[in-house]
């Protein structure tokens, strides 16, 4: 932003010319300019990172849910395997009872969440039916295969466990429809597990889609060839599934924010995109089609985020920034219209009546003051104006030269543009020391070791401080705290003791350190003038200085760095002074943060 200081002439010459005017508008809508940009450039970053993180949230949540239903079926095919094992133990000769007693071991309802049994189907030859039936039938009188079927196999259900809910499926043979056969041939040529297509269980009173999981098992432990595999063929070790109930199982509905469908072929196995549903998303902000081998079949799973995901992903963020922006950029236009017929009377009054030069110049001022109240509300958003302000004066000093040479010569023009560019480079410090503090993260991860004492050594260097001027004594652990945060804090400790320095003596600073059980104490103490009890804390606020005379060397933003730095490693800050008595900073670290001898050595 740029404030024009213009004289009156001599001689009553008329000083309301548009040329002056023109050029305090050219700068101001070049500030404007500069400051809309900067609002684009900051909203279109805003939205495409927060897009971003949407995207990466759903692809977590889509990689999540499949990593579930994967991991839930190797479960379920451990869980087969088990009851395989046991056929290999037994070598086939698996009673009822016996099953009954591996099935309750299994757990399946705390375990296997989302499968309805687990049982065992045997391959029955038709010579060997007979024999079959009648060991069955010793304990279960009314056991009986069904239903019929002509294809010259037989492979019944023979123990399923829990029994009551599965009732209906004891004795069924699957040789008696397509898909459940298909998928156990399949099984017992590869010997790897399989699943059927899309079925109906019979015990399914609701007759929803389901399937059926097949580990088969043989009589004989060598089975590298098909017709190996084909001729010790014993059966399977099987579970049936209803798609519904184990989806409930594997994926909890009410804790996510992304929905799935499942199907088999043109078969919807499973399907949670219904829009009746209260968290439906017509117009879902992700989806994403994924096609998946499941044990012999191709499952396709359509996922789709729902309205919470969009209630927790969509940021409001880019909006308000957009909107702050252009407010902001209102309130300029505005303010550079005061601005300039402010100047505009101001050189109307200046030719007129020489006596009201002062009046404009307070009225000037007082636009100046305001400038420098709304950039510190603005700070964020106003460094690239701030950098606009410094080079418009230039340009009007450059200006006022060529038009008013005699000007140049002016000691009180000479202060008030001295005054100008001191406030800017204020302006730029405090910018500069909000945004530090801004970054400084609220917990700081731990980092590599760091050597408090080559640090404050090295500021001390930086500050041109001696040896005289500088002590440091004690013990100075090294600590799990990054290098930038330890200039933050001791940084500005130690220009703090420079900047306030005062009195006929030299400056002495003594920074002192200490390892204890409950971690590490550094103490930085000066000879300065000493603080008032009562401004103990109030140091510590942002924008806060008790030495006006120090305005410019302190922005009164290096002791609130100082304790979100501290802060931020789980430190603390205090204050021991009287005035006149110099001042004791106390900066304590958690044991934590204390790097030990290994590490050290490692380092």
């Amino acid at each position: 932003m740029s404030v024009r200081f213009d004289l009156p002439g001599t001689g009553g010459t008329n000083r309301g010319s548009s040329e002056p005017l023109k050029s305090l508008h050219y700068y101001h809508y070049l500030v404007l300019v500069g400051s809309l940009i900067l609002t684009l450039v900051v909203w279109t970053y805003a939205t495409r990172t927060a897009e971003r993180q949407s995207a990466a949230a759903f692809d977590n949540a889509v990689a999540q849910m499949l990593e579930l239903i994967t991991e839930r079926m190797k479960s379920y095919e451990d869980g087969l395997r088990a009851g395989v094992g046991l056929f290999a133990t037994k070598a086939g000769a698996i009673s009822h009872a016996s099953w009954r007693s591996f099935a309750q071991t299994l757990r399946i309802d705390q375990q296997y969440p989302g499968i309805n049994g687990i049982g065992v189907i045997f391959h029955v030859p038709e010579d060997e039916m007979e024999a079959f039936l009648a060991a069955q039938r010793e304990t279960r009188p009314n056991f009986a295969l069904h239903p019929d079927h002509d294809r010259g196999v037989n492979m019944p259900i023979t123990f399923i466990e829990p029994e009551a809910p599965n009732a209906q499926a004891i004795g069924l043979d699957m040789a008696f429809e397509d898909n459940r056969f298909e998928a156990l041939i399949a099984a017992r040529d590869t010997g790897q597990p399989r699943i059927t297509g899309p079925i109906t269980l019979v015990q399914d009173a609701e007759a929803t889609p389901g399937f059926l999981f097949y580990s088969p098992f043989y009589s004989v432990t060598d089975t590298d060839s098909l017709s190996a595999r084909q001729s010790s063929f014993g059966g399977a070790v099987y579970a049936p599934f209803v798609m519904k109930k184990l989806m409930q199982g594997v994926l909890d509905r009410t804790k996510r924010q992304v929905w799935v469908s499942i199907s088999d072929g043109s078969t919807l196995l499973y399907d949670e995109h219904l829009t009746e549903d209260e968290g439906h998303d017509p117009d879902p902000l992700f989806t994403r089609t994924i096609d998946m081998d499941m044990y012999g079949r191709a499952w396709t799973v359509d996922l789709r985020t729902n309205v919470a995901f969009r209630e927790a992903n969509v940021s409001v963020q880019p909006t308000i920034i957009l909107i702050c922006g252009l407010m902001i950029d209102a309130l300029l236009l505005g303010l550079f219209t005061s601005m300039a017929r402010s100047n505009h009377r101001a050189i109307a009054y200046a030719d007129q009546v020489t006596s009201e030069l002062q009046k404009e110049k307070r009225d000037l001022m007082t636009i100046n003051e305001a400038l420098e109240q709304f950039s510190y509300v603005a700070s964020h958003d106003l460094k690239t104006p701030i950098r606009s302000m410094r080079d418009a004066t230039d340009y009007l000093m450059e200006d006022l030269g060529d038009r008013h040479p005699e000007a140049m010569h002016d000691t009180e023009i000479l202060r008030q543009f001295g005054e100008l560019k001191k406030l800017n480079r204020r302006m730029d410090a405090l910018v500069k020391g909000v945004l530090e503090c801004a970054q400084i993260p609220v917990h700081a991860e731990p980092a590599h070791p760091t050597s408090p004492y080559d640090l404050i050594r090295d500021l001390g260097d930086d500050l041109r401080l001696s040896g005289d001027q500088l002590r440091i004594e004690g013990t100075f652990p090294d600590l799990h705290v990054s290098a930038t945060a330890m200039k933050q804090i001791f940084g500005n400790l130690l220009s703090n003791a420079v900047t306030h320095a005062t009195g006929p003596g030299p400056l002495r600073i003594v920074v002192t350190g200490e390892h204890t059980e409950d971690g590490a104490i550094f103490t930085v103490a000066d000879n300065g003038p000493g603080i008032d009890p009562q401004y103990h804390e109030k140091i510590f606020e942002m924008f806060q200085s008790l030495d006006p005379g120090k305005a410019e060397q302190s922005t009164g933003i290096g002791l609130a760095i100082v304790r979100k730095a501290v802060d931020s490693v789980d430190g603390t800050v205090a204050v021991r002074s009287q005035p006149g008595e110099g001042t004791r900073f106390i900066v304590t670290f958690p044991a934590r943060l204390v790097a030990s001898l290994s590490e050290i050595a490692a380092e």
